[in-house]
């Protein structure tokens, strides 16, 4: 017999909750959603076993509003991290990850039940590493999973950090996500590019006036001028920005 009421832990109770509001019929589907058998989540939704970080990041994917905060802490996400409060960056890098697993908008367990499996992206220790087609381990910080429905099928994904002083509404490291496959002009006016410079890379905008491309900065300053692209070298491009993930603000005062 199993556990009942207040006897069982907060996370067990919880996952009940989570079932329910799924709308799933029985402990099966809600394994099948989450990666795992029947038999380890009835030990789970019984007290008798406590799920490892990742299975939590995966219930709080399927989870709502304060659930979904409940599974991530429960997973170790600081509660600084929360609050936008200022982190180490050993903590905030790894914190960042789990959160941007965990917060798909409209997640359902019959999504995660048929999603593919996850992209595995290396995030660079320098950005002048961006683009390179034989990394080495001391090359990469970590790498990153995120879903696979995130990102084009054929793009080849790299991340890299950059300072977030360009953006208004984040603050602190900005970690673009960048398919260092897509380098044609013509089909990147309009787009976010990671820029090789002579001193690393940039993130800047492609524009086109007549048969003449230019390179945009995202900084407003007399520090980051208009460049013309070139096709190698600084100024070429390395990559299309598909996606940032970043630290939320501080909170205002």
């Amino acid at each position: 017999m199993g556990r009942e009421g207040s006897d069982l832990p907060a996370y067990a109770l919880r996952l009940r909750a989570l079932k329910a509001a799924l709308g799933l019929k029985n402990q099966g589907e809600l394994a099948a959603a989450l990666g795992t058998d029947q038999g380890t989540v009835s030990k789970w939704m019984n007290g008798k076993s406590r799920p490892l970080p990742e299975v939590f990041t995966r219930m709080a994917a399927l989870a709502q509003g304060a659930d979904k905060i409940f599974f991530l802490d429960q997973a170790g996400i600081p509660a600084e991290f929360f609050d936008g409060a200022p982190m180490l960056m050993e903590l905030r890098g790894p914190s960042t990850v789990i959160v941007s697993r965990a917060l798909q908008e409209e997640s359902t367990a019959s999504e995660l039940c048929t999603s593919k499996e996850p992209r595995t992206i290396p995030l660079l220790k320098s950005p002048k590493k961006l683009g390179s087609k034989s990394l080495i381990s001391d090359n990469v910080e970590l790498c990153l999973s995120l879903p696979a429905t995130w990102f084009p099928e054929n793009s080849d994904l790299q991340a890299v950090r950059f300072a977030g002083s360009f953006s208004p509404f984040i603050s602190g490291d900005l970690i673009a996500l960048v398919d260092i496959s897509r380098k044609d002009a013509d089909r990147l006016i309009g787009c976010v590019v990671a820029v090789k410079t002579p001193t690393g890379v940039e993130p800047m905008t492609v524009h086109k006036d007549g048969p003449t491309c230019f390179l945009v900065p995202l900084h407003e300053d007399t520090e980051h001028p208009v460049r013309v692209l070139r096709h190698s070298g600084p100024w070429s491009i390395v990559g299309r920005v598909l996606k940032w993930m970043g630290d939320a603000p501080p909170a205002r005062k």
